[in-house]
């Protein structure tokens, strides 16, 4: 027996539809409007709600508005909404109501079998369900077994780490196995006993490439310099004597000696000859070598670094500073600012500024229900009764990212401040709106609020860091960005609003990152980009040319582009109708023109206020609203 609820203002072919569910005993009941629908809900919790196209006879908005407010309750994972119609439904209302939150739509043609369709999303949702919690059941185990193998590893170290007889073993076999001295160019000068017996005979005066063509140790000698330390494995291929072999190799620049530069020590150990500590250890290291992680990791905070910030615009300079105060402490952090506008990318640099030896772990808070976030966090409970190891714990010695953190349940934000203060956990969160705004409305508890007080960063959205635009397109294309764009291309590059923000930006970017055979043009932006846009019937606005200014020193550097209408678009002309707006508009124009492209200098010749001049622009679609 399934549960139904019937939202129809008209009761006469609401109970035709009421009476096809109870003929198959199921629970049905009904309500005229989509208040008494969100009661019922509340009250009864129902497995389906079926809902009028035209409820309540205005038309689909508070059909729409129904299936918003159901989507965005705690009802949404367990309810099964279709909206049905006796009348034929158009295309943009089917697509309206689907956008919405609906499971289904029916037209009148299918109305008569609406209960299959029922059965069929409830079937789907139930499937759903069911591999959810399989995909939970398998997480869970799966980080259990991974708890037993860590455990048992240690075990079996502390077990032999205490034998003596063992002990003396891995002190005997921690030293290497051969050695070999090779000169600069990859050339094998020097060969012990016991490289020759793991390598071969006839070592002395052979390329090493020859030698052990698979082994990458001539490119790693070859590119190595100064005081380089260099660890990795890689494998010998078999000889009539012996099987095949795992070796590991220890690169080590030596200086002076046999070689006319620095040559390479080569330390070679037998991997198959490594005790049961030596083996322990391995089955719990990284499968990323020591120095490969090394490499990742300075790599990393040289990319999220404060120093590779851009910092041209006054917004920046702001940002950074407060950026750079926060990095001196661990204070829980709250990133306020509009999406797009790179939030994820400065909690990289804040994570990576501690030098943290822990994770960046985040979490996406306004996508999960209270159960999945509680479980997400804190983790899940297990049938053992013990629980799994929640985000919060995982991020010890990192970063928590808690992506809008206002959309966590009043305890769920209550337990995050309680940890908030922990010396091992960087906490950073992210929001759109202030918080005293937060608190008032409800949506924020106080102890998290007073938690980011001290760490409160407004990010500025990317219109506001225009001048940073040029720093951006060099850091993403390279340093010689400026000579692999054509004028017109970076034009208009700098002059397009990105209203997608840093996303828009950073994917443009990347796309155009990956054309190396030629210079990149107009052409070769995106549609939008490389278009210019019309300006209410007047000859499209060009950009000004990107001008070189001459630096103190003699060299030339980039000066940030402005639009610049042309004289034709200001100048009233006997042809123009007698239009007051339209007077304006080229008087404008011409303030733009003659102040080139300044709008402050532009607001000062028209003796306006500059918000007063962004107002007009934006109403005459000079510049869009993101501007």
């Amino acid at each position: 027996m399934t549960r139904i609820l019937i939202v129809d203002p008209e009761a006469g072919p609401r109970a035709e539809l009421e009476q096809l569910f109870a003929d198959r005993e199921d629970d049905v009941f009904h309500a005229a409007n989509a208040e008494q629908a969100l009661d019922a809900i509340e009250l009864r919790q129902p497995a389906a709600l079926l809902c009028a196209a035209t409820l309540d006879g205005k038309g689909p908005d508070p059909m729409l508005r129904l299936c918003a407010s159901i989507r965005g309750s705690t009802a949404s994972h367990r309810l099964v909404l279709v909206v049905f119609s006796r009348e034929p439904i158009a295309a943009a209302t089917t697509r309206a109501a689907l956008e919405a939150g609906a499971d289904a739509v029916v037209g009148p043609d299918a109305l008569p079998c609406i209960d299959a369709t029922v059965d069929a999303e409830l079937a789907k949702r139930r499937l759903l369900r069911s591999a959810s919690e399989l995909i939970g059941r398998l997480r869970d185990e799966n980080r259990l077994l991974d708890d037993e193998r860590r455990k048992s590893d240690a075990r079996l170290v502390q077990t032999h780490a205490t034998d003596p007889a063992v002990i003396a073993n891995e002190v005997i076999a921690s030293r290497p196995d051969g050695a070999l001295l090779v000169d600069a160019e990859g050339r094998i000068v020097a060969a012990d006993v016991g490289s020759r017996e793991l390598v071969g005979h006839g070592l002395v005066g052979q390329p090493i490439s020859k030698i052990l063509p698979r082994s990458r140790l001539a490119s790693v000698i070859g590119a190595s310099t100064g005081e380089e330390h260099s660890r990795f494995a890689f494998d010998v291929d078999a000889r009539r004597d012996r099987a095949p072999r795992r070796l590991q190799a220890t690169v080590t620049a030596l200086h002076g000696g046999a070689t006319d530069g620095p040559g390479r020590i080569v330390l070679l150990v037998d991997l198959e000859r490594r005790g049961p500590v030596e083996a322990a250890v391995r089955r719990t290291a990284t499968s990323v070598t020591d120095d490969h992680y090394q490499r990742l990791l300075e790599a990393a905070r040289a990319h999220f670094s404060l120093d590779a910030m851009p910092v041209r615009s006054e917004a920046s300079q702001r940002l950074h500073r407060a950026l750079v105060a926060a990095s001196r402490h661990l204070h829980p952090v709250l990133l306020r600012g509009p999406s797009g506008s790179g939030r994820r990318g400065l909690a990289e640099i804040l994570h990576h500024a501690r030098h943290a030896t822990g994770p960046l772990l985040e979490l996406s808070c306004d996508g999960l229900d209270e159960v999945s976030q509680e479980n997400e966090l804190f983790g899940r409970e297990l049938s053992s009764g013990k629980r799994s190891t929640g985000l919060v714990e995982l991020a010890r010695d990192g970063s928590l990212l808690l992506h809008e953190v206002e959309a966590l349940s009043f305890d769920l934000q209550r337990r995050v401040a309680a940890v908030a203060g922990d010396a091992r956990l960087r906490l950073i969160a992210t929001t759109t709106a202030s918080t005293e705004a937060l608190v008032a409305s409800g949506r924020l508890v106080q102890e998290l609020s007073e938690a980011f007080a001290p760490g409160l960063i407004e990010v500025p959205p990317l219109r506001d860091r225009r001048d940073d635009l040029e720093a951006m397109i060099a850091r993403a294309l390279g340093g010689d960005a400026f000579d692999r764009l054509t004028e017109s291309a970076l034009n208009a590059l700098v002059g397009w609003s990105w209203p997608g923000g840093l996303p828009e930006l950073e994917s443009e970017l990347a796309r155009l990152a990956s054309i190396v055979d030629r210079r990149i043009d107009v052409a070769d932006l995106g549609p939008e980009v490389g278009g210019v846009a019309p300006v209410n019937g007047l000859r499209d606005v060009e950009l000004a040319p990107y001008v070189l200014d001459e630096a103190s020193d003699g060299t030339a550097t980039h000066k940030s582009a402005a639009w610049i209408p042309g004289r034709e678009e200001w100048t009233i002309t006997e042809e123009d109708p007698i239009d007051l707006d339209l007077y304006q508009k080229k008087a404008v124009l011409r303030a733009l023109a003659e102040s080139g492209g300044n709008r402050t200098k532009a607001a000062e010749l028209l003796g306006v206020g500059k918000s007063s001049l962004y107002r007009k622009l934006t109403k005459w679609g000079i510049i869009g609203d993101s501007e």
